[in-house]
């Protein structure tokens, strides 16, 4: 694989060494044995992992570009995924352990491009959201649950603009984000969903 990064060659090694059976049931993705390959679900589609290829399609050949953050945000989860359930309690991004000191800076969640786009379109951003395989939920003036990966959810909650308040987005987190990902690949999680949130708004 050409350009493959430090933190990308090191998931794929350790995936590879993995036992089928403790992946599938530390992340919820199924292993196809004839294929050699893992099958996990990522908003809402279908993606085929090979770890002796090292590489990773859509389930139906659809030409969605899978860029390094997309790629090390499903490596870094079928590596680093625990058994631990998910919460049901959501969090923001300063909450989890070490998020108050990463959070920061150029770490800083892309909000700023969602409220850009959705500034004064809820309905906009919830169908954009739902189509990832979100579901509503009541926050804000539209709120969505996007099912990222099958053990993290992100909760992306709109405040239109009015006349005294600009737009504003929140992303909130399942407390047990951090057990499944670490921050940094929570970050690509967080930049690749809004990339594809934004993407879909554009469409037709």
């Amino acid at each position: 694989m050409q350009g493959i990064s430090p933190g990308e060659e090191a998931a794929w090694k350790t995936l590879a060494k993995a036992a089928p059976v403790d992946v599938c049931r530390r992340t919820l993705a199924r292993y196809e044995v004839s294929f050699q390959r893992y099958v996990l679900r990522v908003m809402g589609d279908d993606y085929e992992i090979a770890p002796q290829r090292r590489t990773i399609e859509h389930a139906r050949n659809l030409m969605i570009p899978l860029d390094l953050e997309f790629r090390l945000m499903v490596l870094s989860y079928l590596t680093n995924a625990t058994d631990t359930a998910l919460s049901g309690r959501l969090v923001q991004c300063h909450q989890l352990r070490g998020g108050d000191s990463f959070f920061r800076g150029a770490h800083r969640l892309p909000v700023q491009d969602l409220e850009a786009r959705f500034k004064k379109s809820p309905q906009l951003f919830r169908d954009a959201c739902l189509s990832l395989d979100g579901r509503s939920v009541p926050y804000g003036d539209a709120a969505v649950e996007v099912r990222v990966l099958p053990k993290l959810p992100l909760t992306f909650v709109l405040w239109v603009a009015d006349d005294e308040f600009p737009a504003r987005v929140s992303i909130l987190f399942d407390s047990t984000a951090d057990e499944h990902l670490p921050l940094d690949a929570l970050l690509a999680a967080v930049r690749t969903t809004v990339k594809r949130i934004v993407a879909h708004s554009q469409e037709g």
